[in-house]
């Protein structure tokens, strides 16, 4: 696959899929775990579709959650 995290809701990576749609003459792409139906941000190429769903909001506060635990000790 595209180096994919997991599904933020149910944690797998073998039910995630890249898909595509055409609105008003564009094209679109998006990520979707077909096992919870979670789709991810949308964007105009399969590899922007994948980069938003790795930058998802849940990993950037996971990170700043760790980052100032360490920072505090």
């Amino acid at each position: 696959m595209d180096d994919l995290k997991p599904c933020p809701f149910c944690g797998r990576t073998e039910f995630l899929h890249i898909d595509r749609y055409q609105s008003d003459g564009e094209w679109w792409a998006y990520v979707e775990c077909t096992e919870c139906m979670t789709t991810g941000p949308v964007g105009k190429s399969k590899l922007q579709a994948v980069d938003a769903w790795n930058m998802r909001p849940i990993a950037v506060k996971i990170t700043m959650r760790r980052t100032s635990d360490v920072s505090n000790n």
